[in-house]
Parts: structure tokens; C-alpha cells; sequence
């Protein structure tokens, strides 16, 4: 927001410039011709010459501060760079640099006994890891060594996971544990006749099993429908079993 503040200040401060040039050179302009009237006469072709040279001069300044205004914006990295855009003349092409620095080559080159292609071996083979790495024992034992704190943080949890029980659940739900321990399966209760169906169909045996029967067919009728109530009687105490 400051930027932009600043940048608004600028290009108002350029445009009430360039408004007072123009209103200075319209005046300018206006006495001119008021002085010419006064007098007169009429400015030769050379006059002509002179306005129109110095209107080129009046846009080439224009330019001009049109430039510096956009390299200001800009910042003044381009305005710091040269106007000549040659290299040639301020660098020498194709001389090397003469720096003092000291040596310009790597010392450990002259460590070698040979050249490059000595210790690459032959190109068929691929031994390009021909040394372990960190070989020396001290680093190989001081790598996975843990300390003394971590072992015995280690030793603390090893025996809480050995006296703990794994394979039961640590807690339960409420009320089980108030309970007896169980020794074998499950043992269920047959629950109470609500509705009164064995009664019902106790009378209702006793009942037909009282009546005598005149024929063959009463007796085979009533014999079934024995054999169906006793079949209603077991399926409904295995349902209640099962339950």
C-alpha cells in the first residue's frame, strides 16, 4: 500500500510538471505572437526553422524524462548498468584472468600413483563398492551399541509385556467381574410358561384321551390330533432351549 501511495505521488507529481511546461510554453507562444501583432511584421522562414528545431528538442526532453521516470519505477538496477552495451570494451575476450589467489588445482590429485584409468579397473567389471564403508571397528560398534539408559528402558518394558497377560482384555465389561469364573459351557434356564400353552395343551390331551371314541375313524382322529399337539408341545421347548 506504501508503494503504491508512493508510486500515485510520483506520476501526479510528473503529470503537474508536464501541464506546467505545456502552460509555460503555450504562454511563451501567445507573447510571440502578441509581439509579432504589435510590431507588425512577420518572422522570415528562418523563424519557421527555429520553432520547428525547437519543438524536436522539446519531445527529445520529453523522452528523455519519460525514460528516468520508468527507470525509477523500475529501481535502480538499470540504472545502474552502462549505457554501452558492448562487452568488448571493458573485458578482455580470450585473456585469462590473473587472480592471486594461490593454486587453482586440487591438492589430492598427486595422491594418486597413477593416472585415472588405474583405479577404475577393467571396463567389464562392476566394482564400483570395492571398500565398505566406515570399516574401522570403532564405528562399527559404537553404531547399534544402544546405551545404558535405553537398555534399561528396554529391559523395563520386556518385563511389563512378559508379566502382563497378552490375551486378555484388560477391562471388561460392567458387572463381569463380580461374577463367578466359569469351568464349563454355558448352562441356560428354561424360562416359565408365560401364556400357559403346557397347561392348554395338557387339559387338551387329558381331555381327549377321556373321551371315548364310537368308530375307528374317532379314535384314529383323536389319535392324531394327540400326536400333533405333542409335536407343537417339543418343538415350542427346543425353541426355548435354543433361546
Amino acid at each position: 500500500a506504501r508503494e503504491a501511495v508512493d508510486m500515485r505521488a510520483k506520476v501526479e507529481k510528473q503529470i503537474a510538471k508536464k501541464q506546467k511546461e505545456e502552460k509555460e510554453e503555450r504562454l511563451r507562444e501567445l507573447a510571440l505572437h502578441a509581439r509579432i501583432d504589435r510590431a507588425g511584421v512577420r518572422l522570415a522562414d528562418k523563424s519557421d526553422d527555429q520553432t520547428a528545431e525547437r519543438d524536436q528538442i522539446r519531445q527529445e526532453r520529453q523522452k528523455d524524462r519519460q525514460r528516468a521516470a520508468a527507470l525509477q519505477r523500475a529501481g535502480g538496477d538499470k540504472r545502474k548498468r552502462p549505457k554501452e552495451r558492448d562487452i568488448s570494451e571493458q573485458i578482455a575476450l580470450g585473456v585469462q584472468t590473473a587472480s592471486s589467489t594461490g593454486v587453482q588445482y586440487d591438492q589430492r590429485l598427486f595422491n594418486m600413483s597413477a593416472g585415472f584409468g588405474s583405479s577404475l579397473g577393467d571396463d567389464e567389471a562392476y566394482n564400483v563398492y570395492d571398500q565398505p564403508w566406515n570399516s574401522s571397528t570403532t564405528v562399527a560398534s559404537q553404531i547399534y551399541k544402544p546405551t545404558k539408559t535405553t537398555k534399561d528402558n528396554f529391559d523395563d518394558t520386556e518385563a511389563l509385556i512378559n508379566a502382563s497377560k497378552r490375551f486378555e482384555q484388560e477391562h471388561g465389561f460392567k458387572g463381569v467381574d463380580r461374577a463367578a469364573p466359569r469351568e464349563g459351557p454355558v448352562q441356560f434356564q428354561r424360562d416359565e410358561d408365560p401364556l400357559g400353552l403346557s397347561d392348554f395343551l395338557k387339559d387338551v390331551r387329558h381331555g381327549s384321551a377321556g373321551s371315548s371314541a364310537p368308530s375307528a375313524s374317532g379314535s384314529f382322529s383323536s389319535s392324531s390330533k394327540r400326536s400333533n399337539a405333542d409335536d407343537r408341545e417339543e418343538r415350542t421347548s427346543e425353541k426355548r432351549r435354543k433361546k
